[in-house]
């Protein structure tokens, strides 16, 4: 499957896009957050928005976002309403993700 099939990643990545996806403990690394980004642009994947809570991950004392979906233009057009919720935590350190996604017709 290449770059001109609808496709799309979900899952915890494990790094944030943003200062603002991180509360509390140390500062970020920015290092892994500007590969990060990099490497979304040069696959042609772009942030899935998203409502909740704005934390998908905790351990107590430091909040961040964590786990996301990512999807590429040919997704974007062929399911133009795509949307990430984040469901309250349960006994995880995760939220769960819940993707819904329709061509909007």
């Amino acid at each position: 499957m290449g770059r001109s099939e609808p496709w799309i990643v979900a899952g915890d990545f494990n790094v944030v896009t943003s200062m603002e996806e991180c509360r509390g403990g140390r500062s970020t690394n920015v290092t892994n957050m500007e590969e990060f980004n990099t490497a979304m642009f040069t696959c042609g994947l772009s942030l899935v928005e998203f409502d909740g809570g704005p934390f998908t991950w905790t351990n107590g004392k430091v909040w961040q976002r964590l786990d996301r979906a990512l999807v590429n233009s040919r997704w974007a057009t062929a399911y133009a309403v795509t949307r990430v919720s984040h469901l309250p935590r349960g006994r995880s350190d995760h939220v769960p993700l819940l993707i819904k996604a329709g061509s909007g017709s």
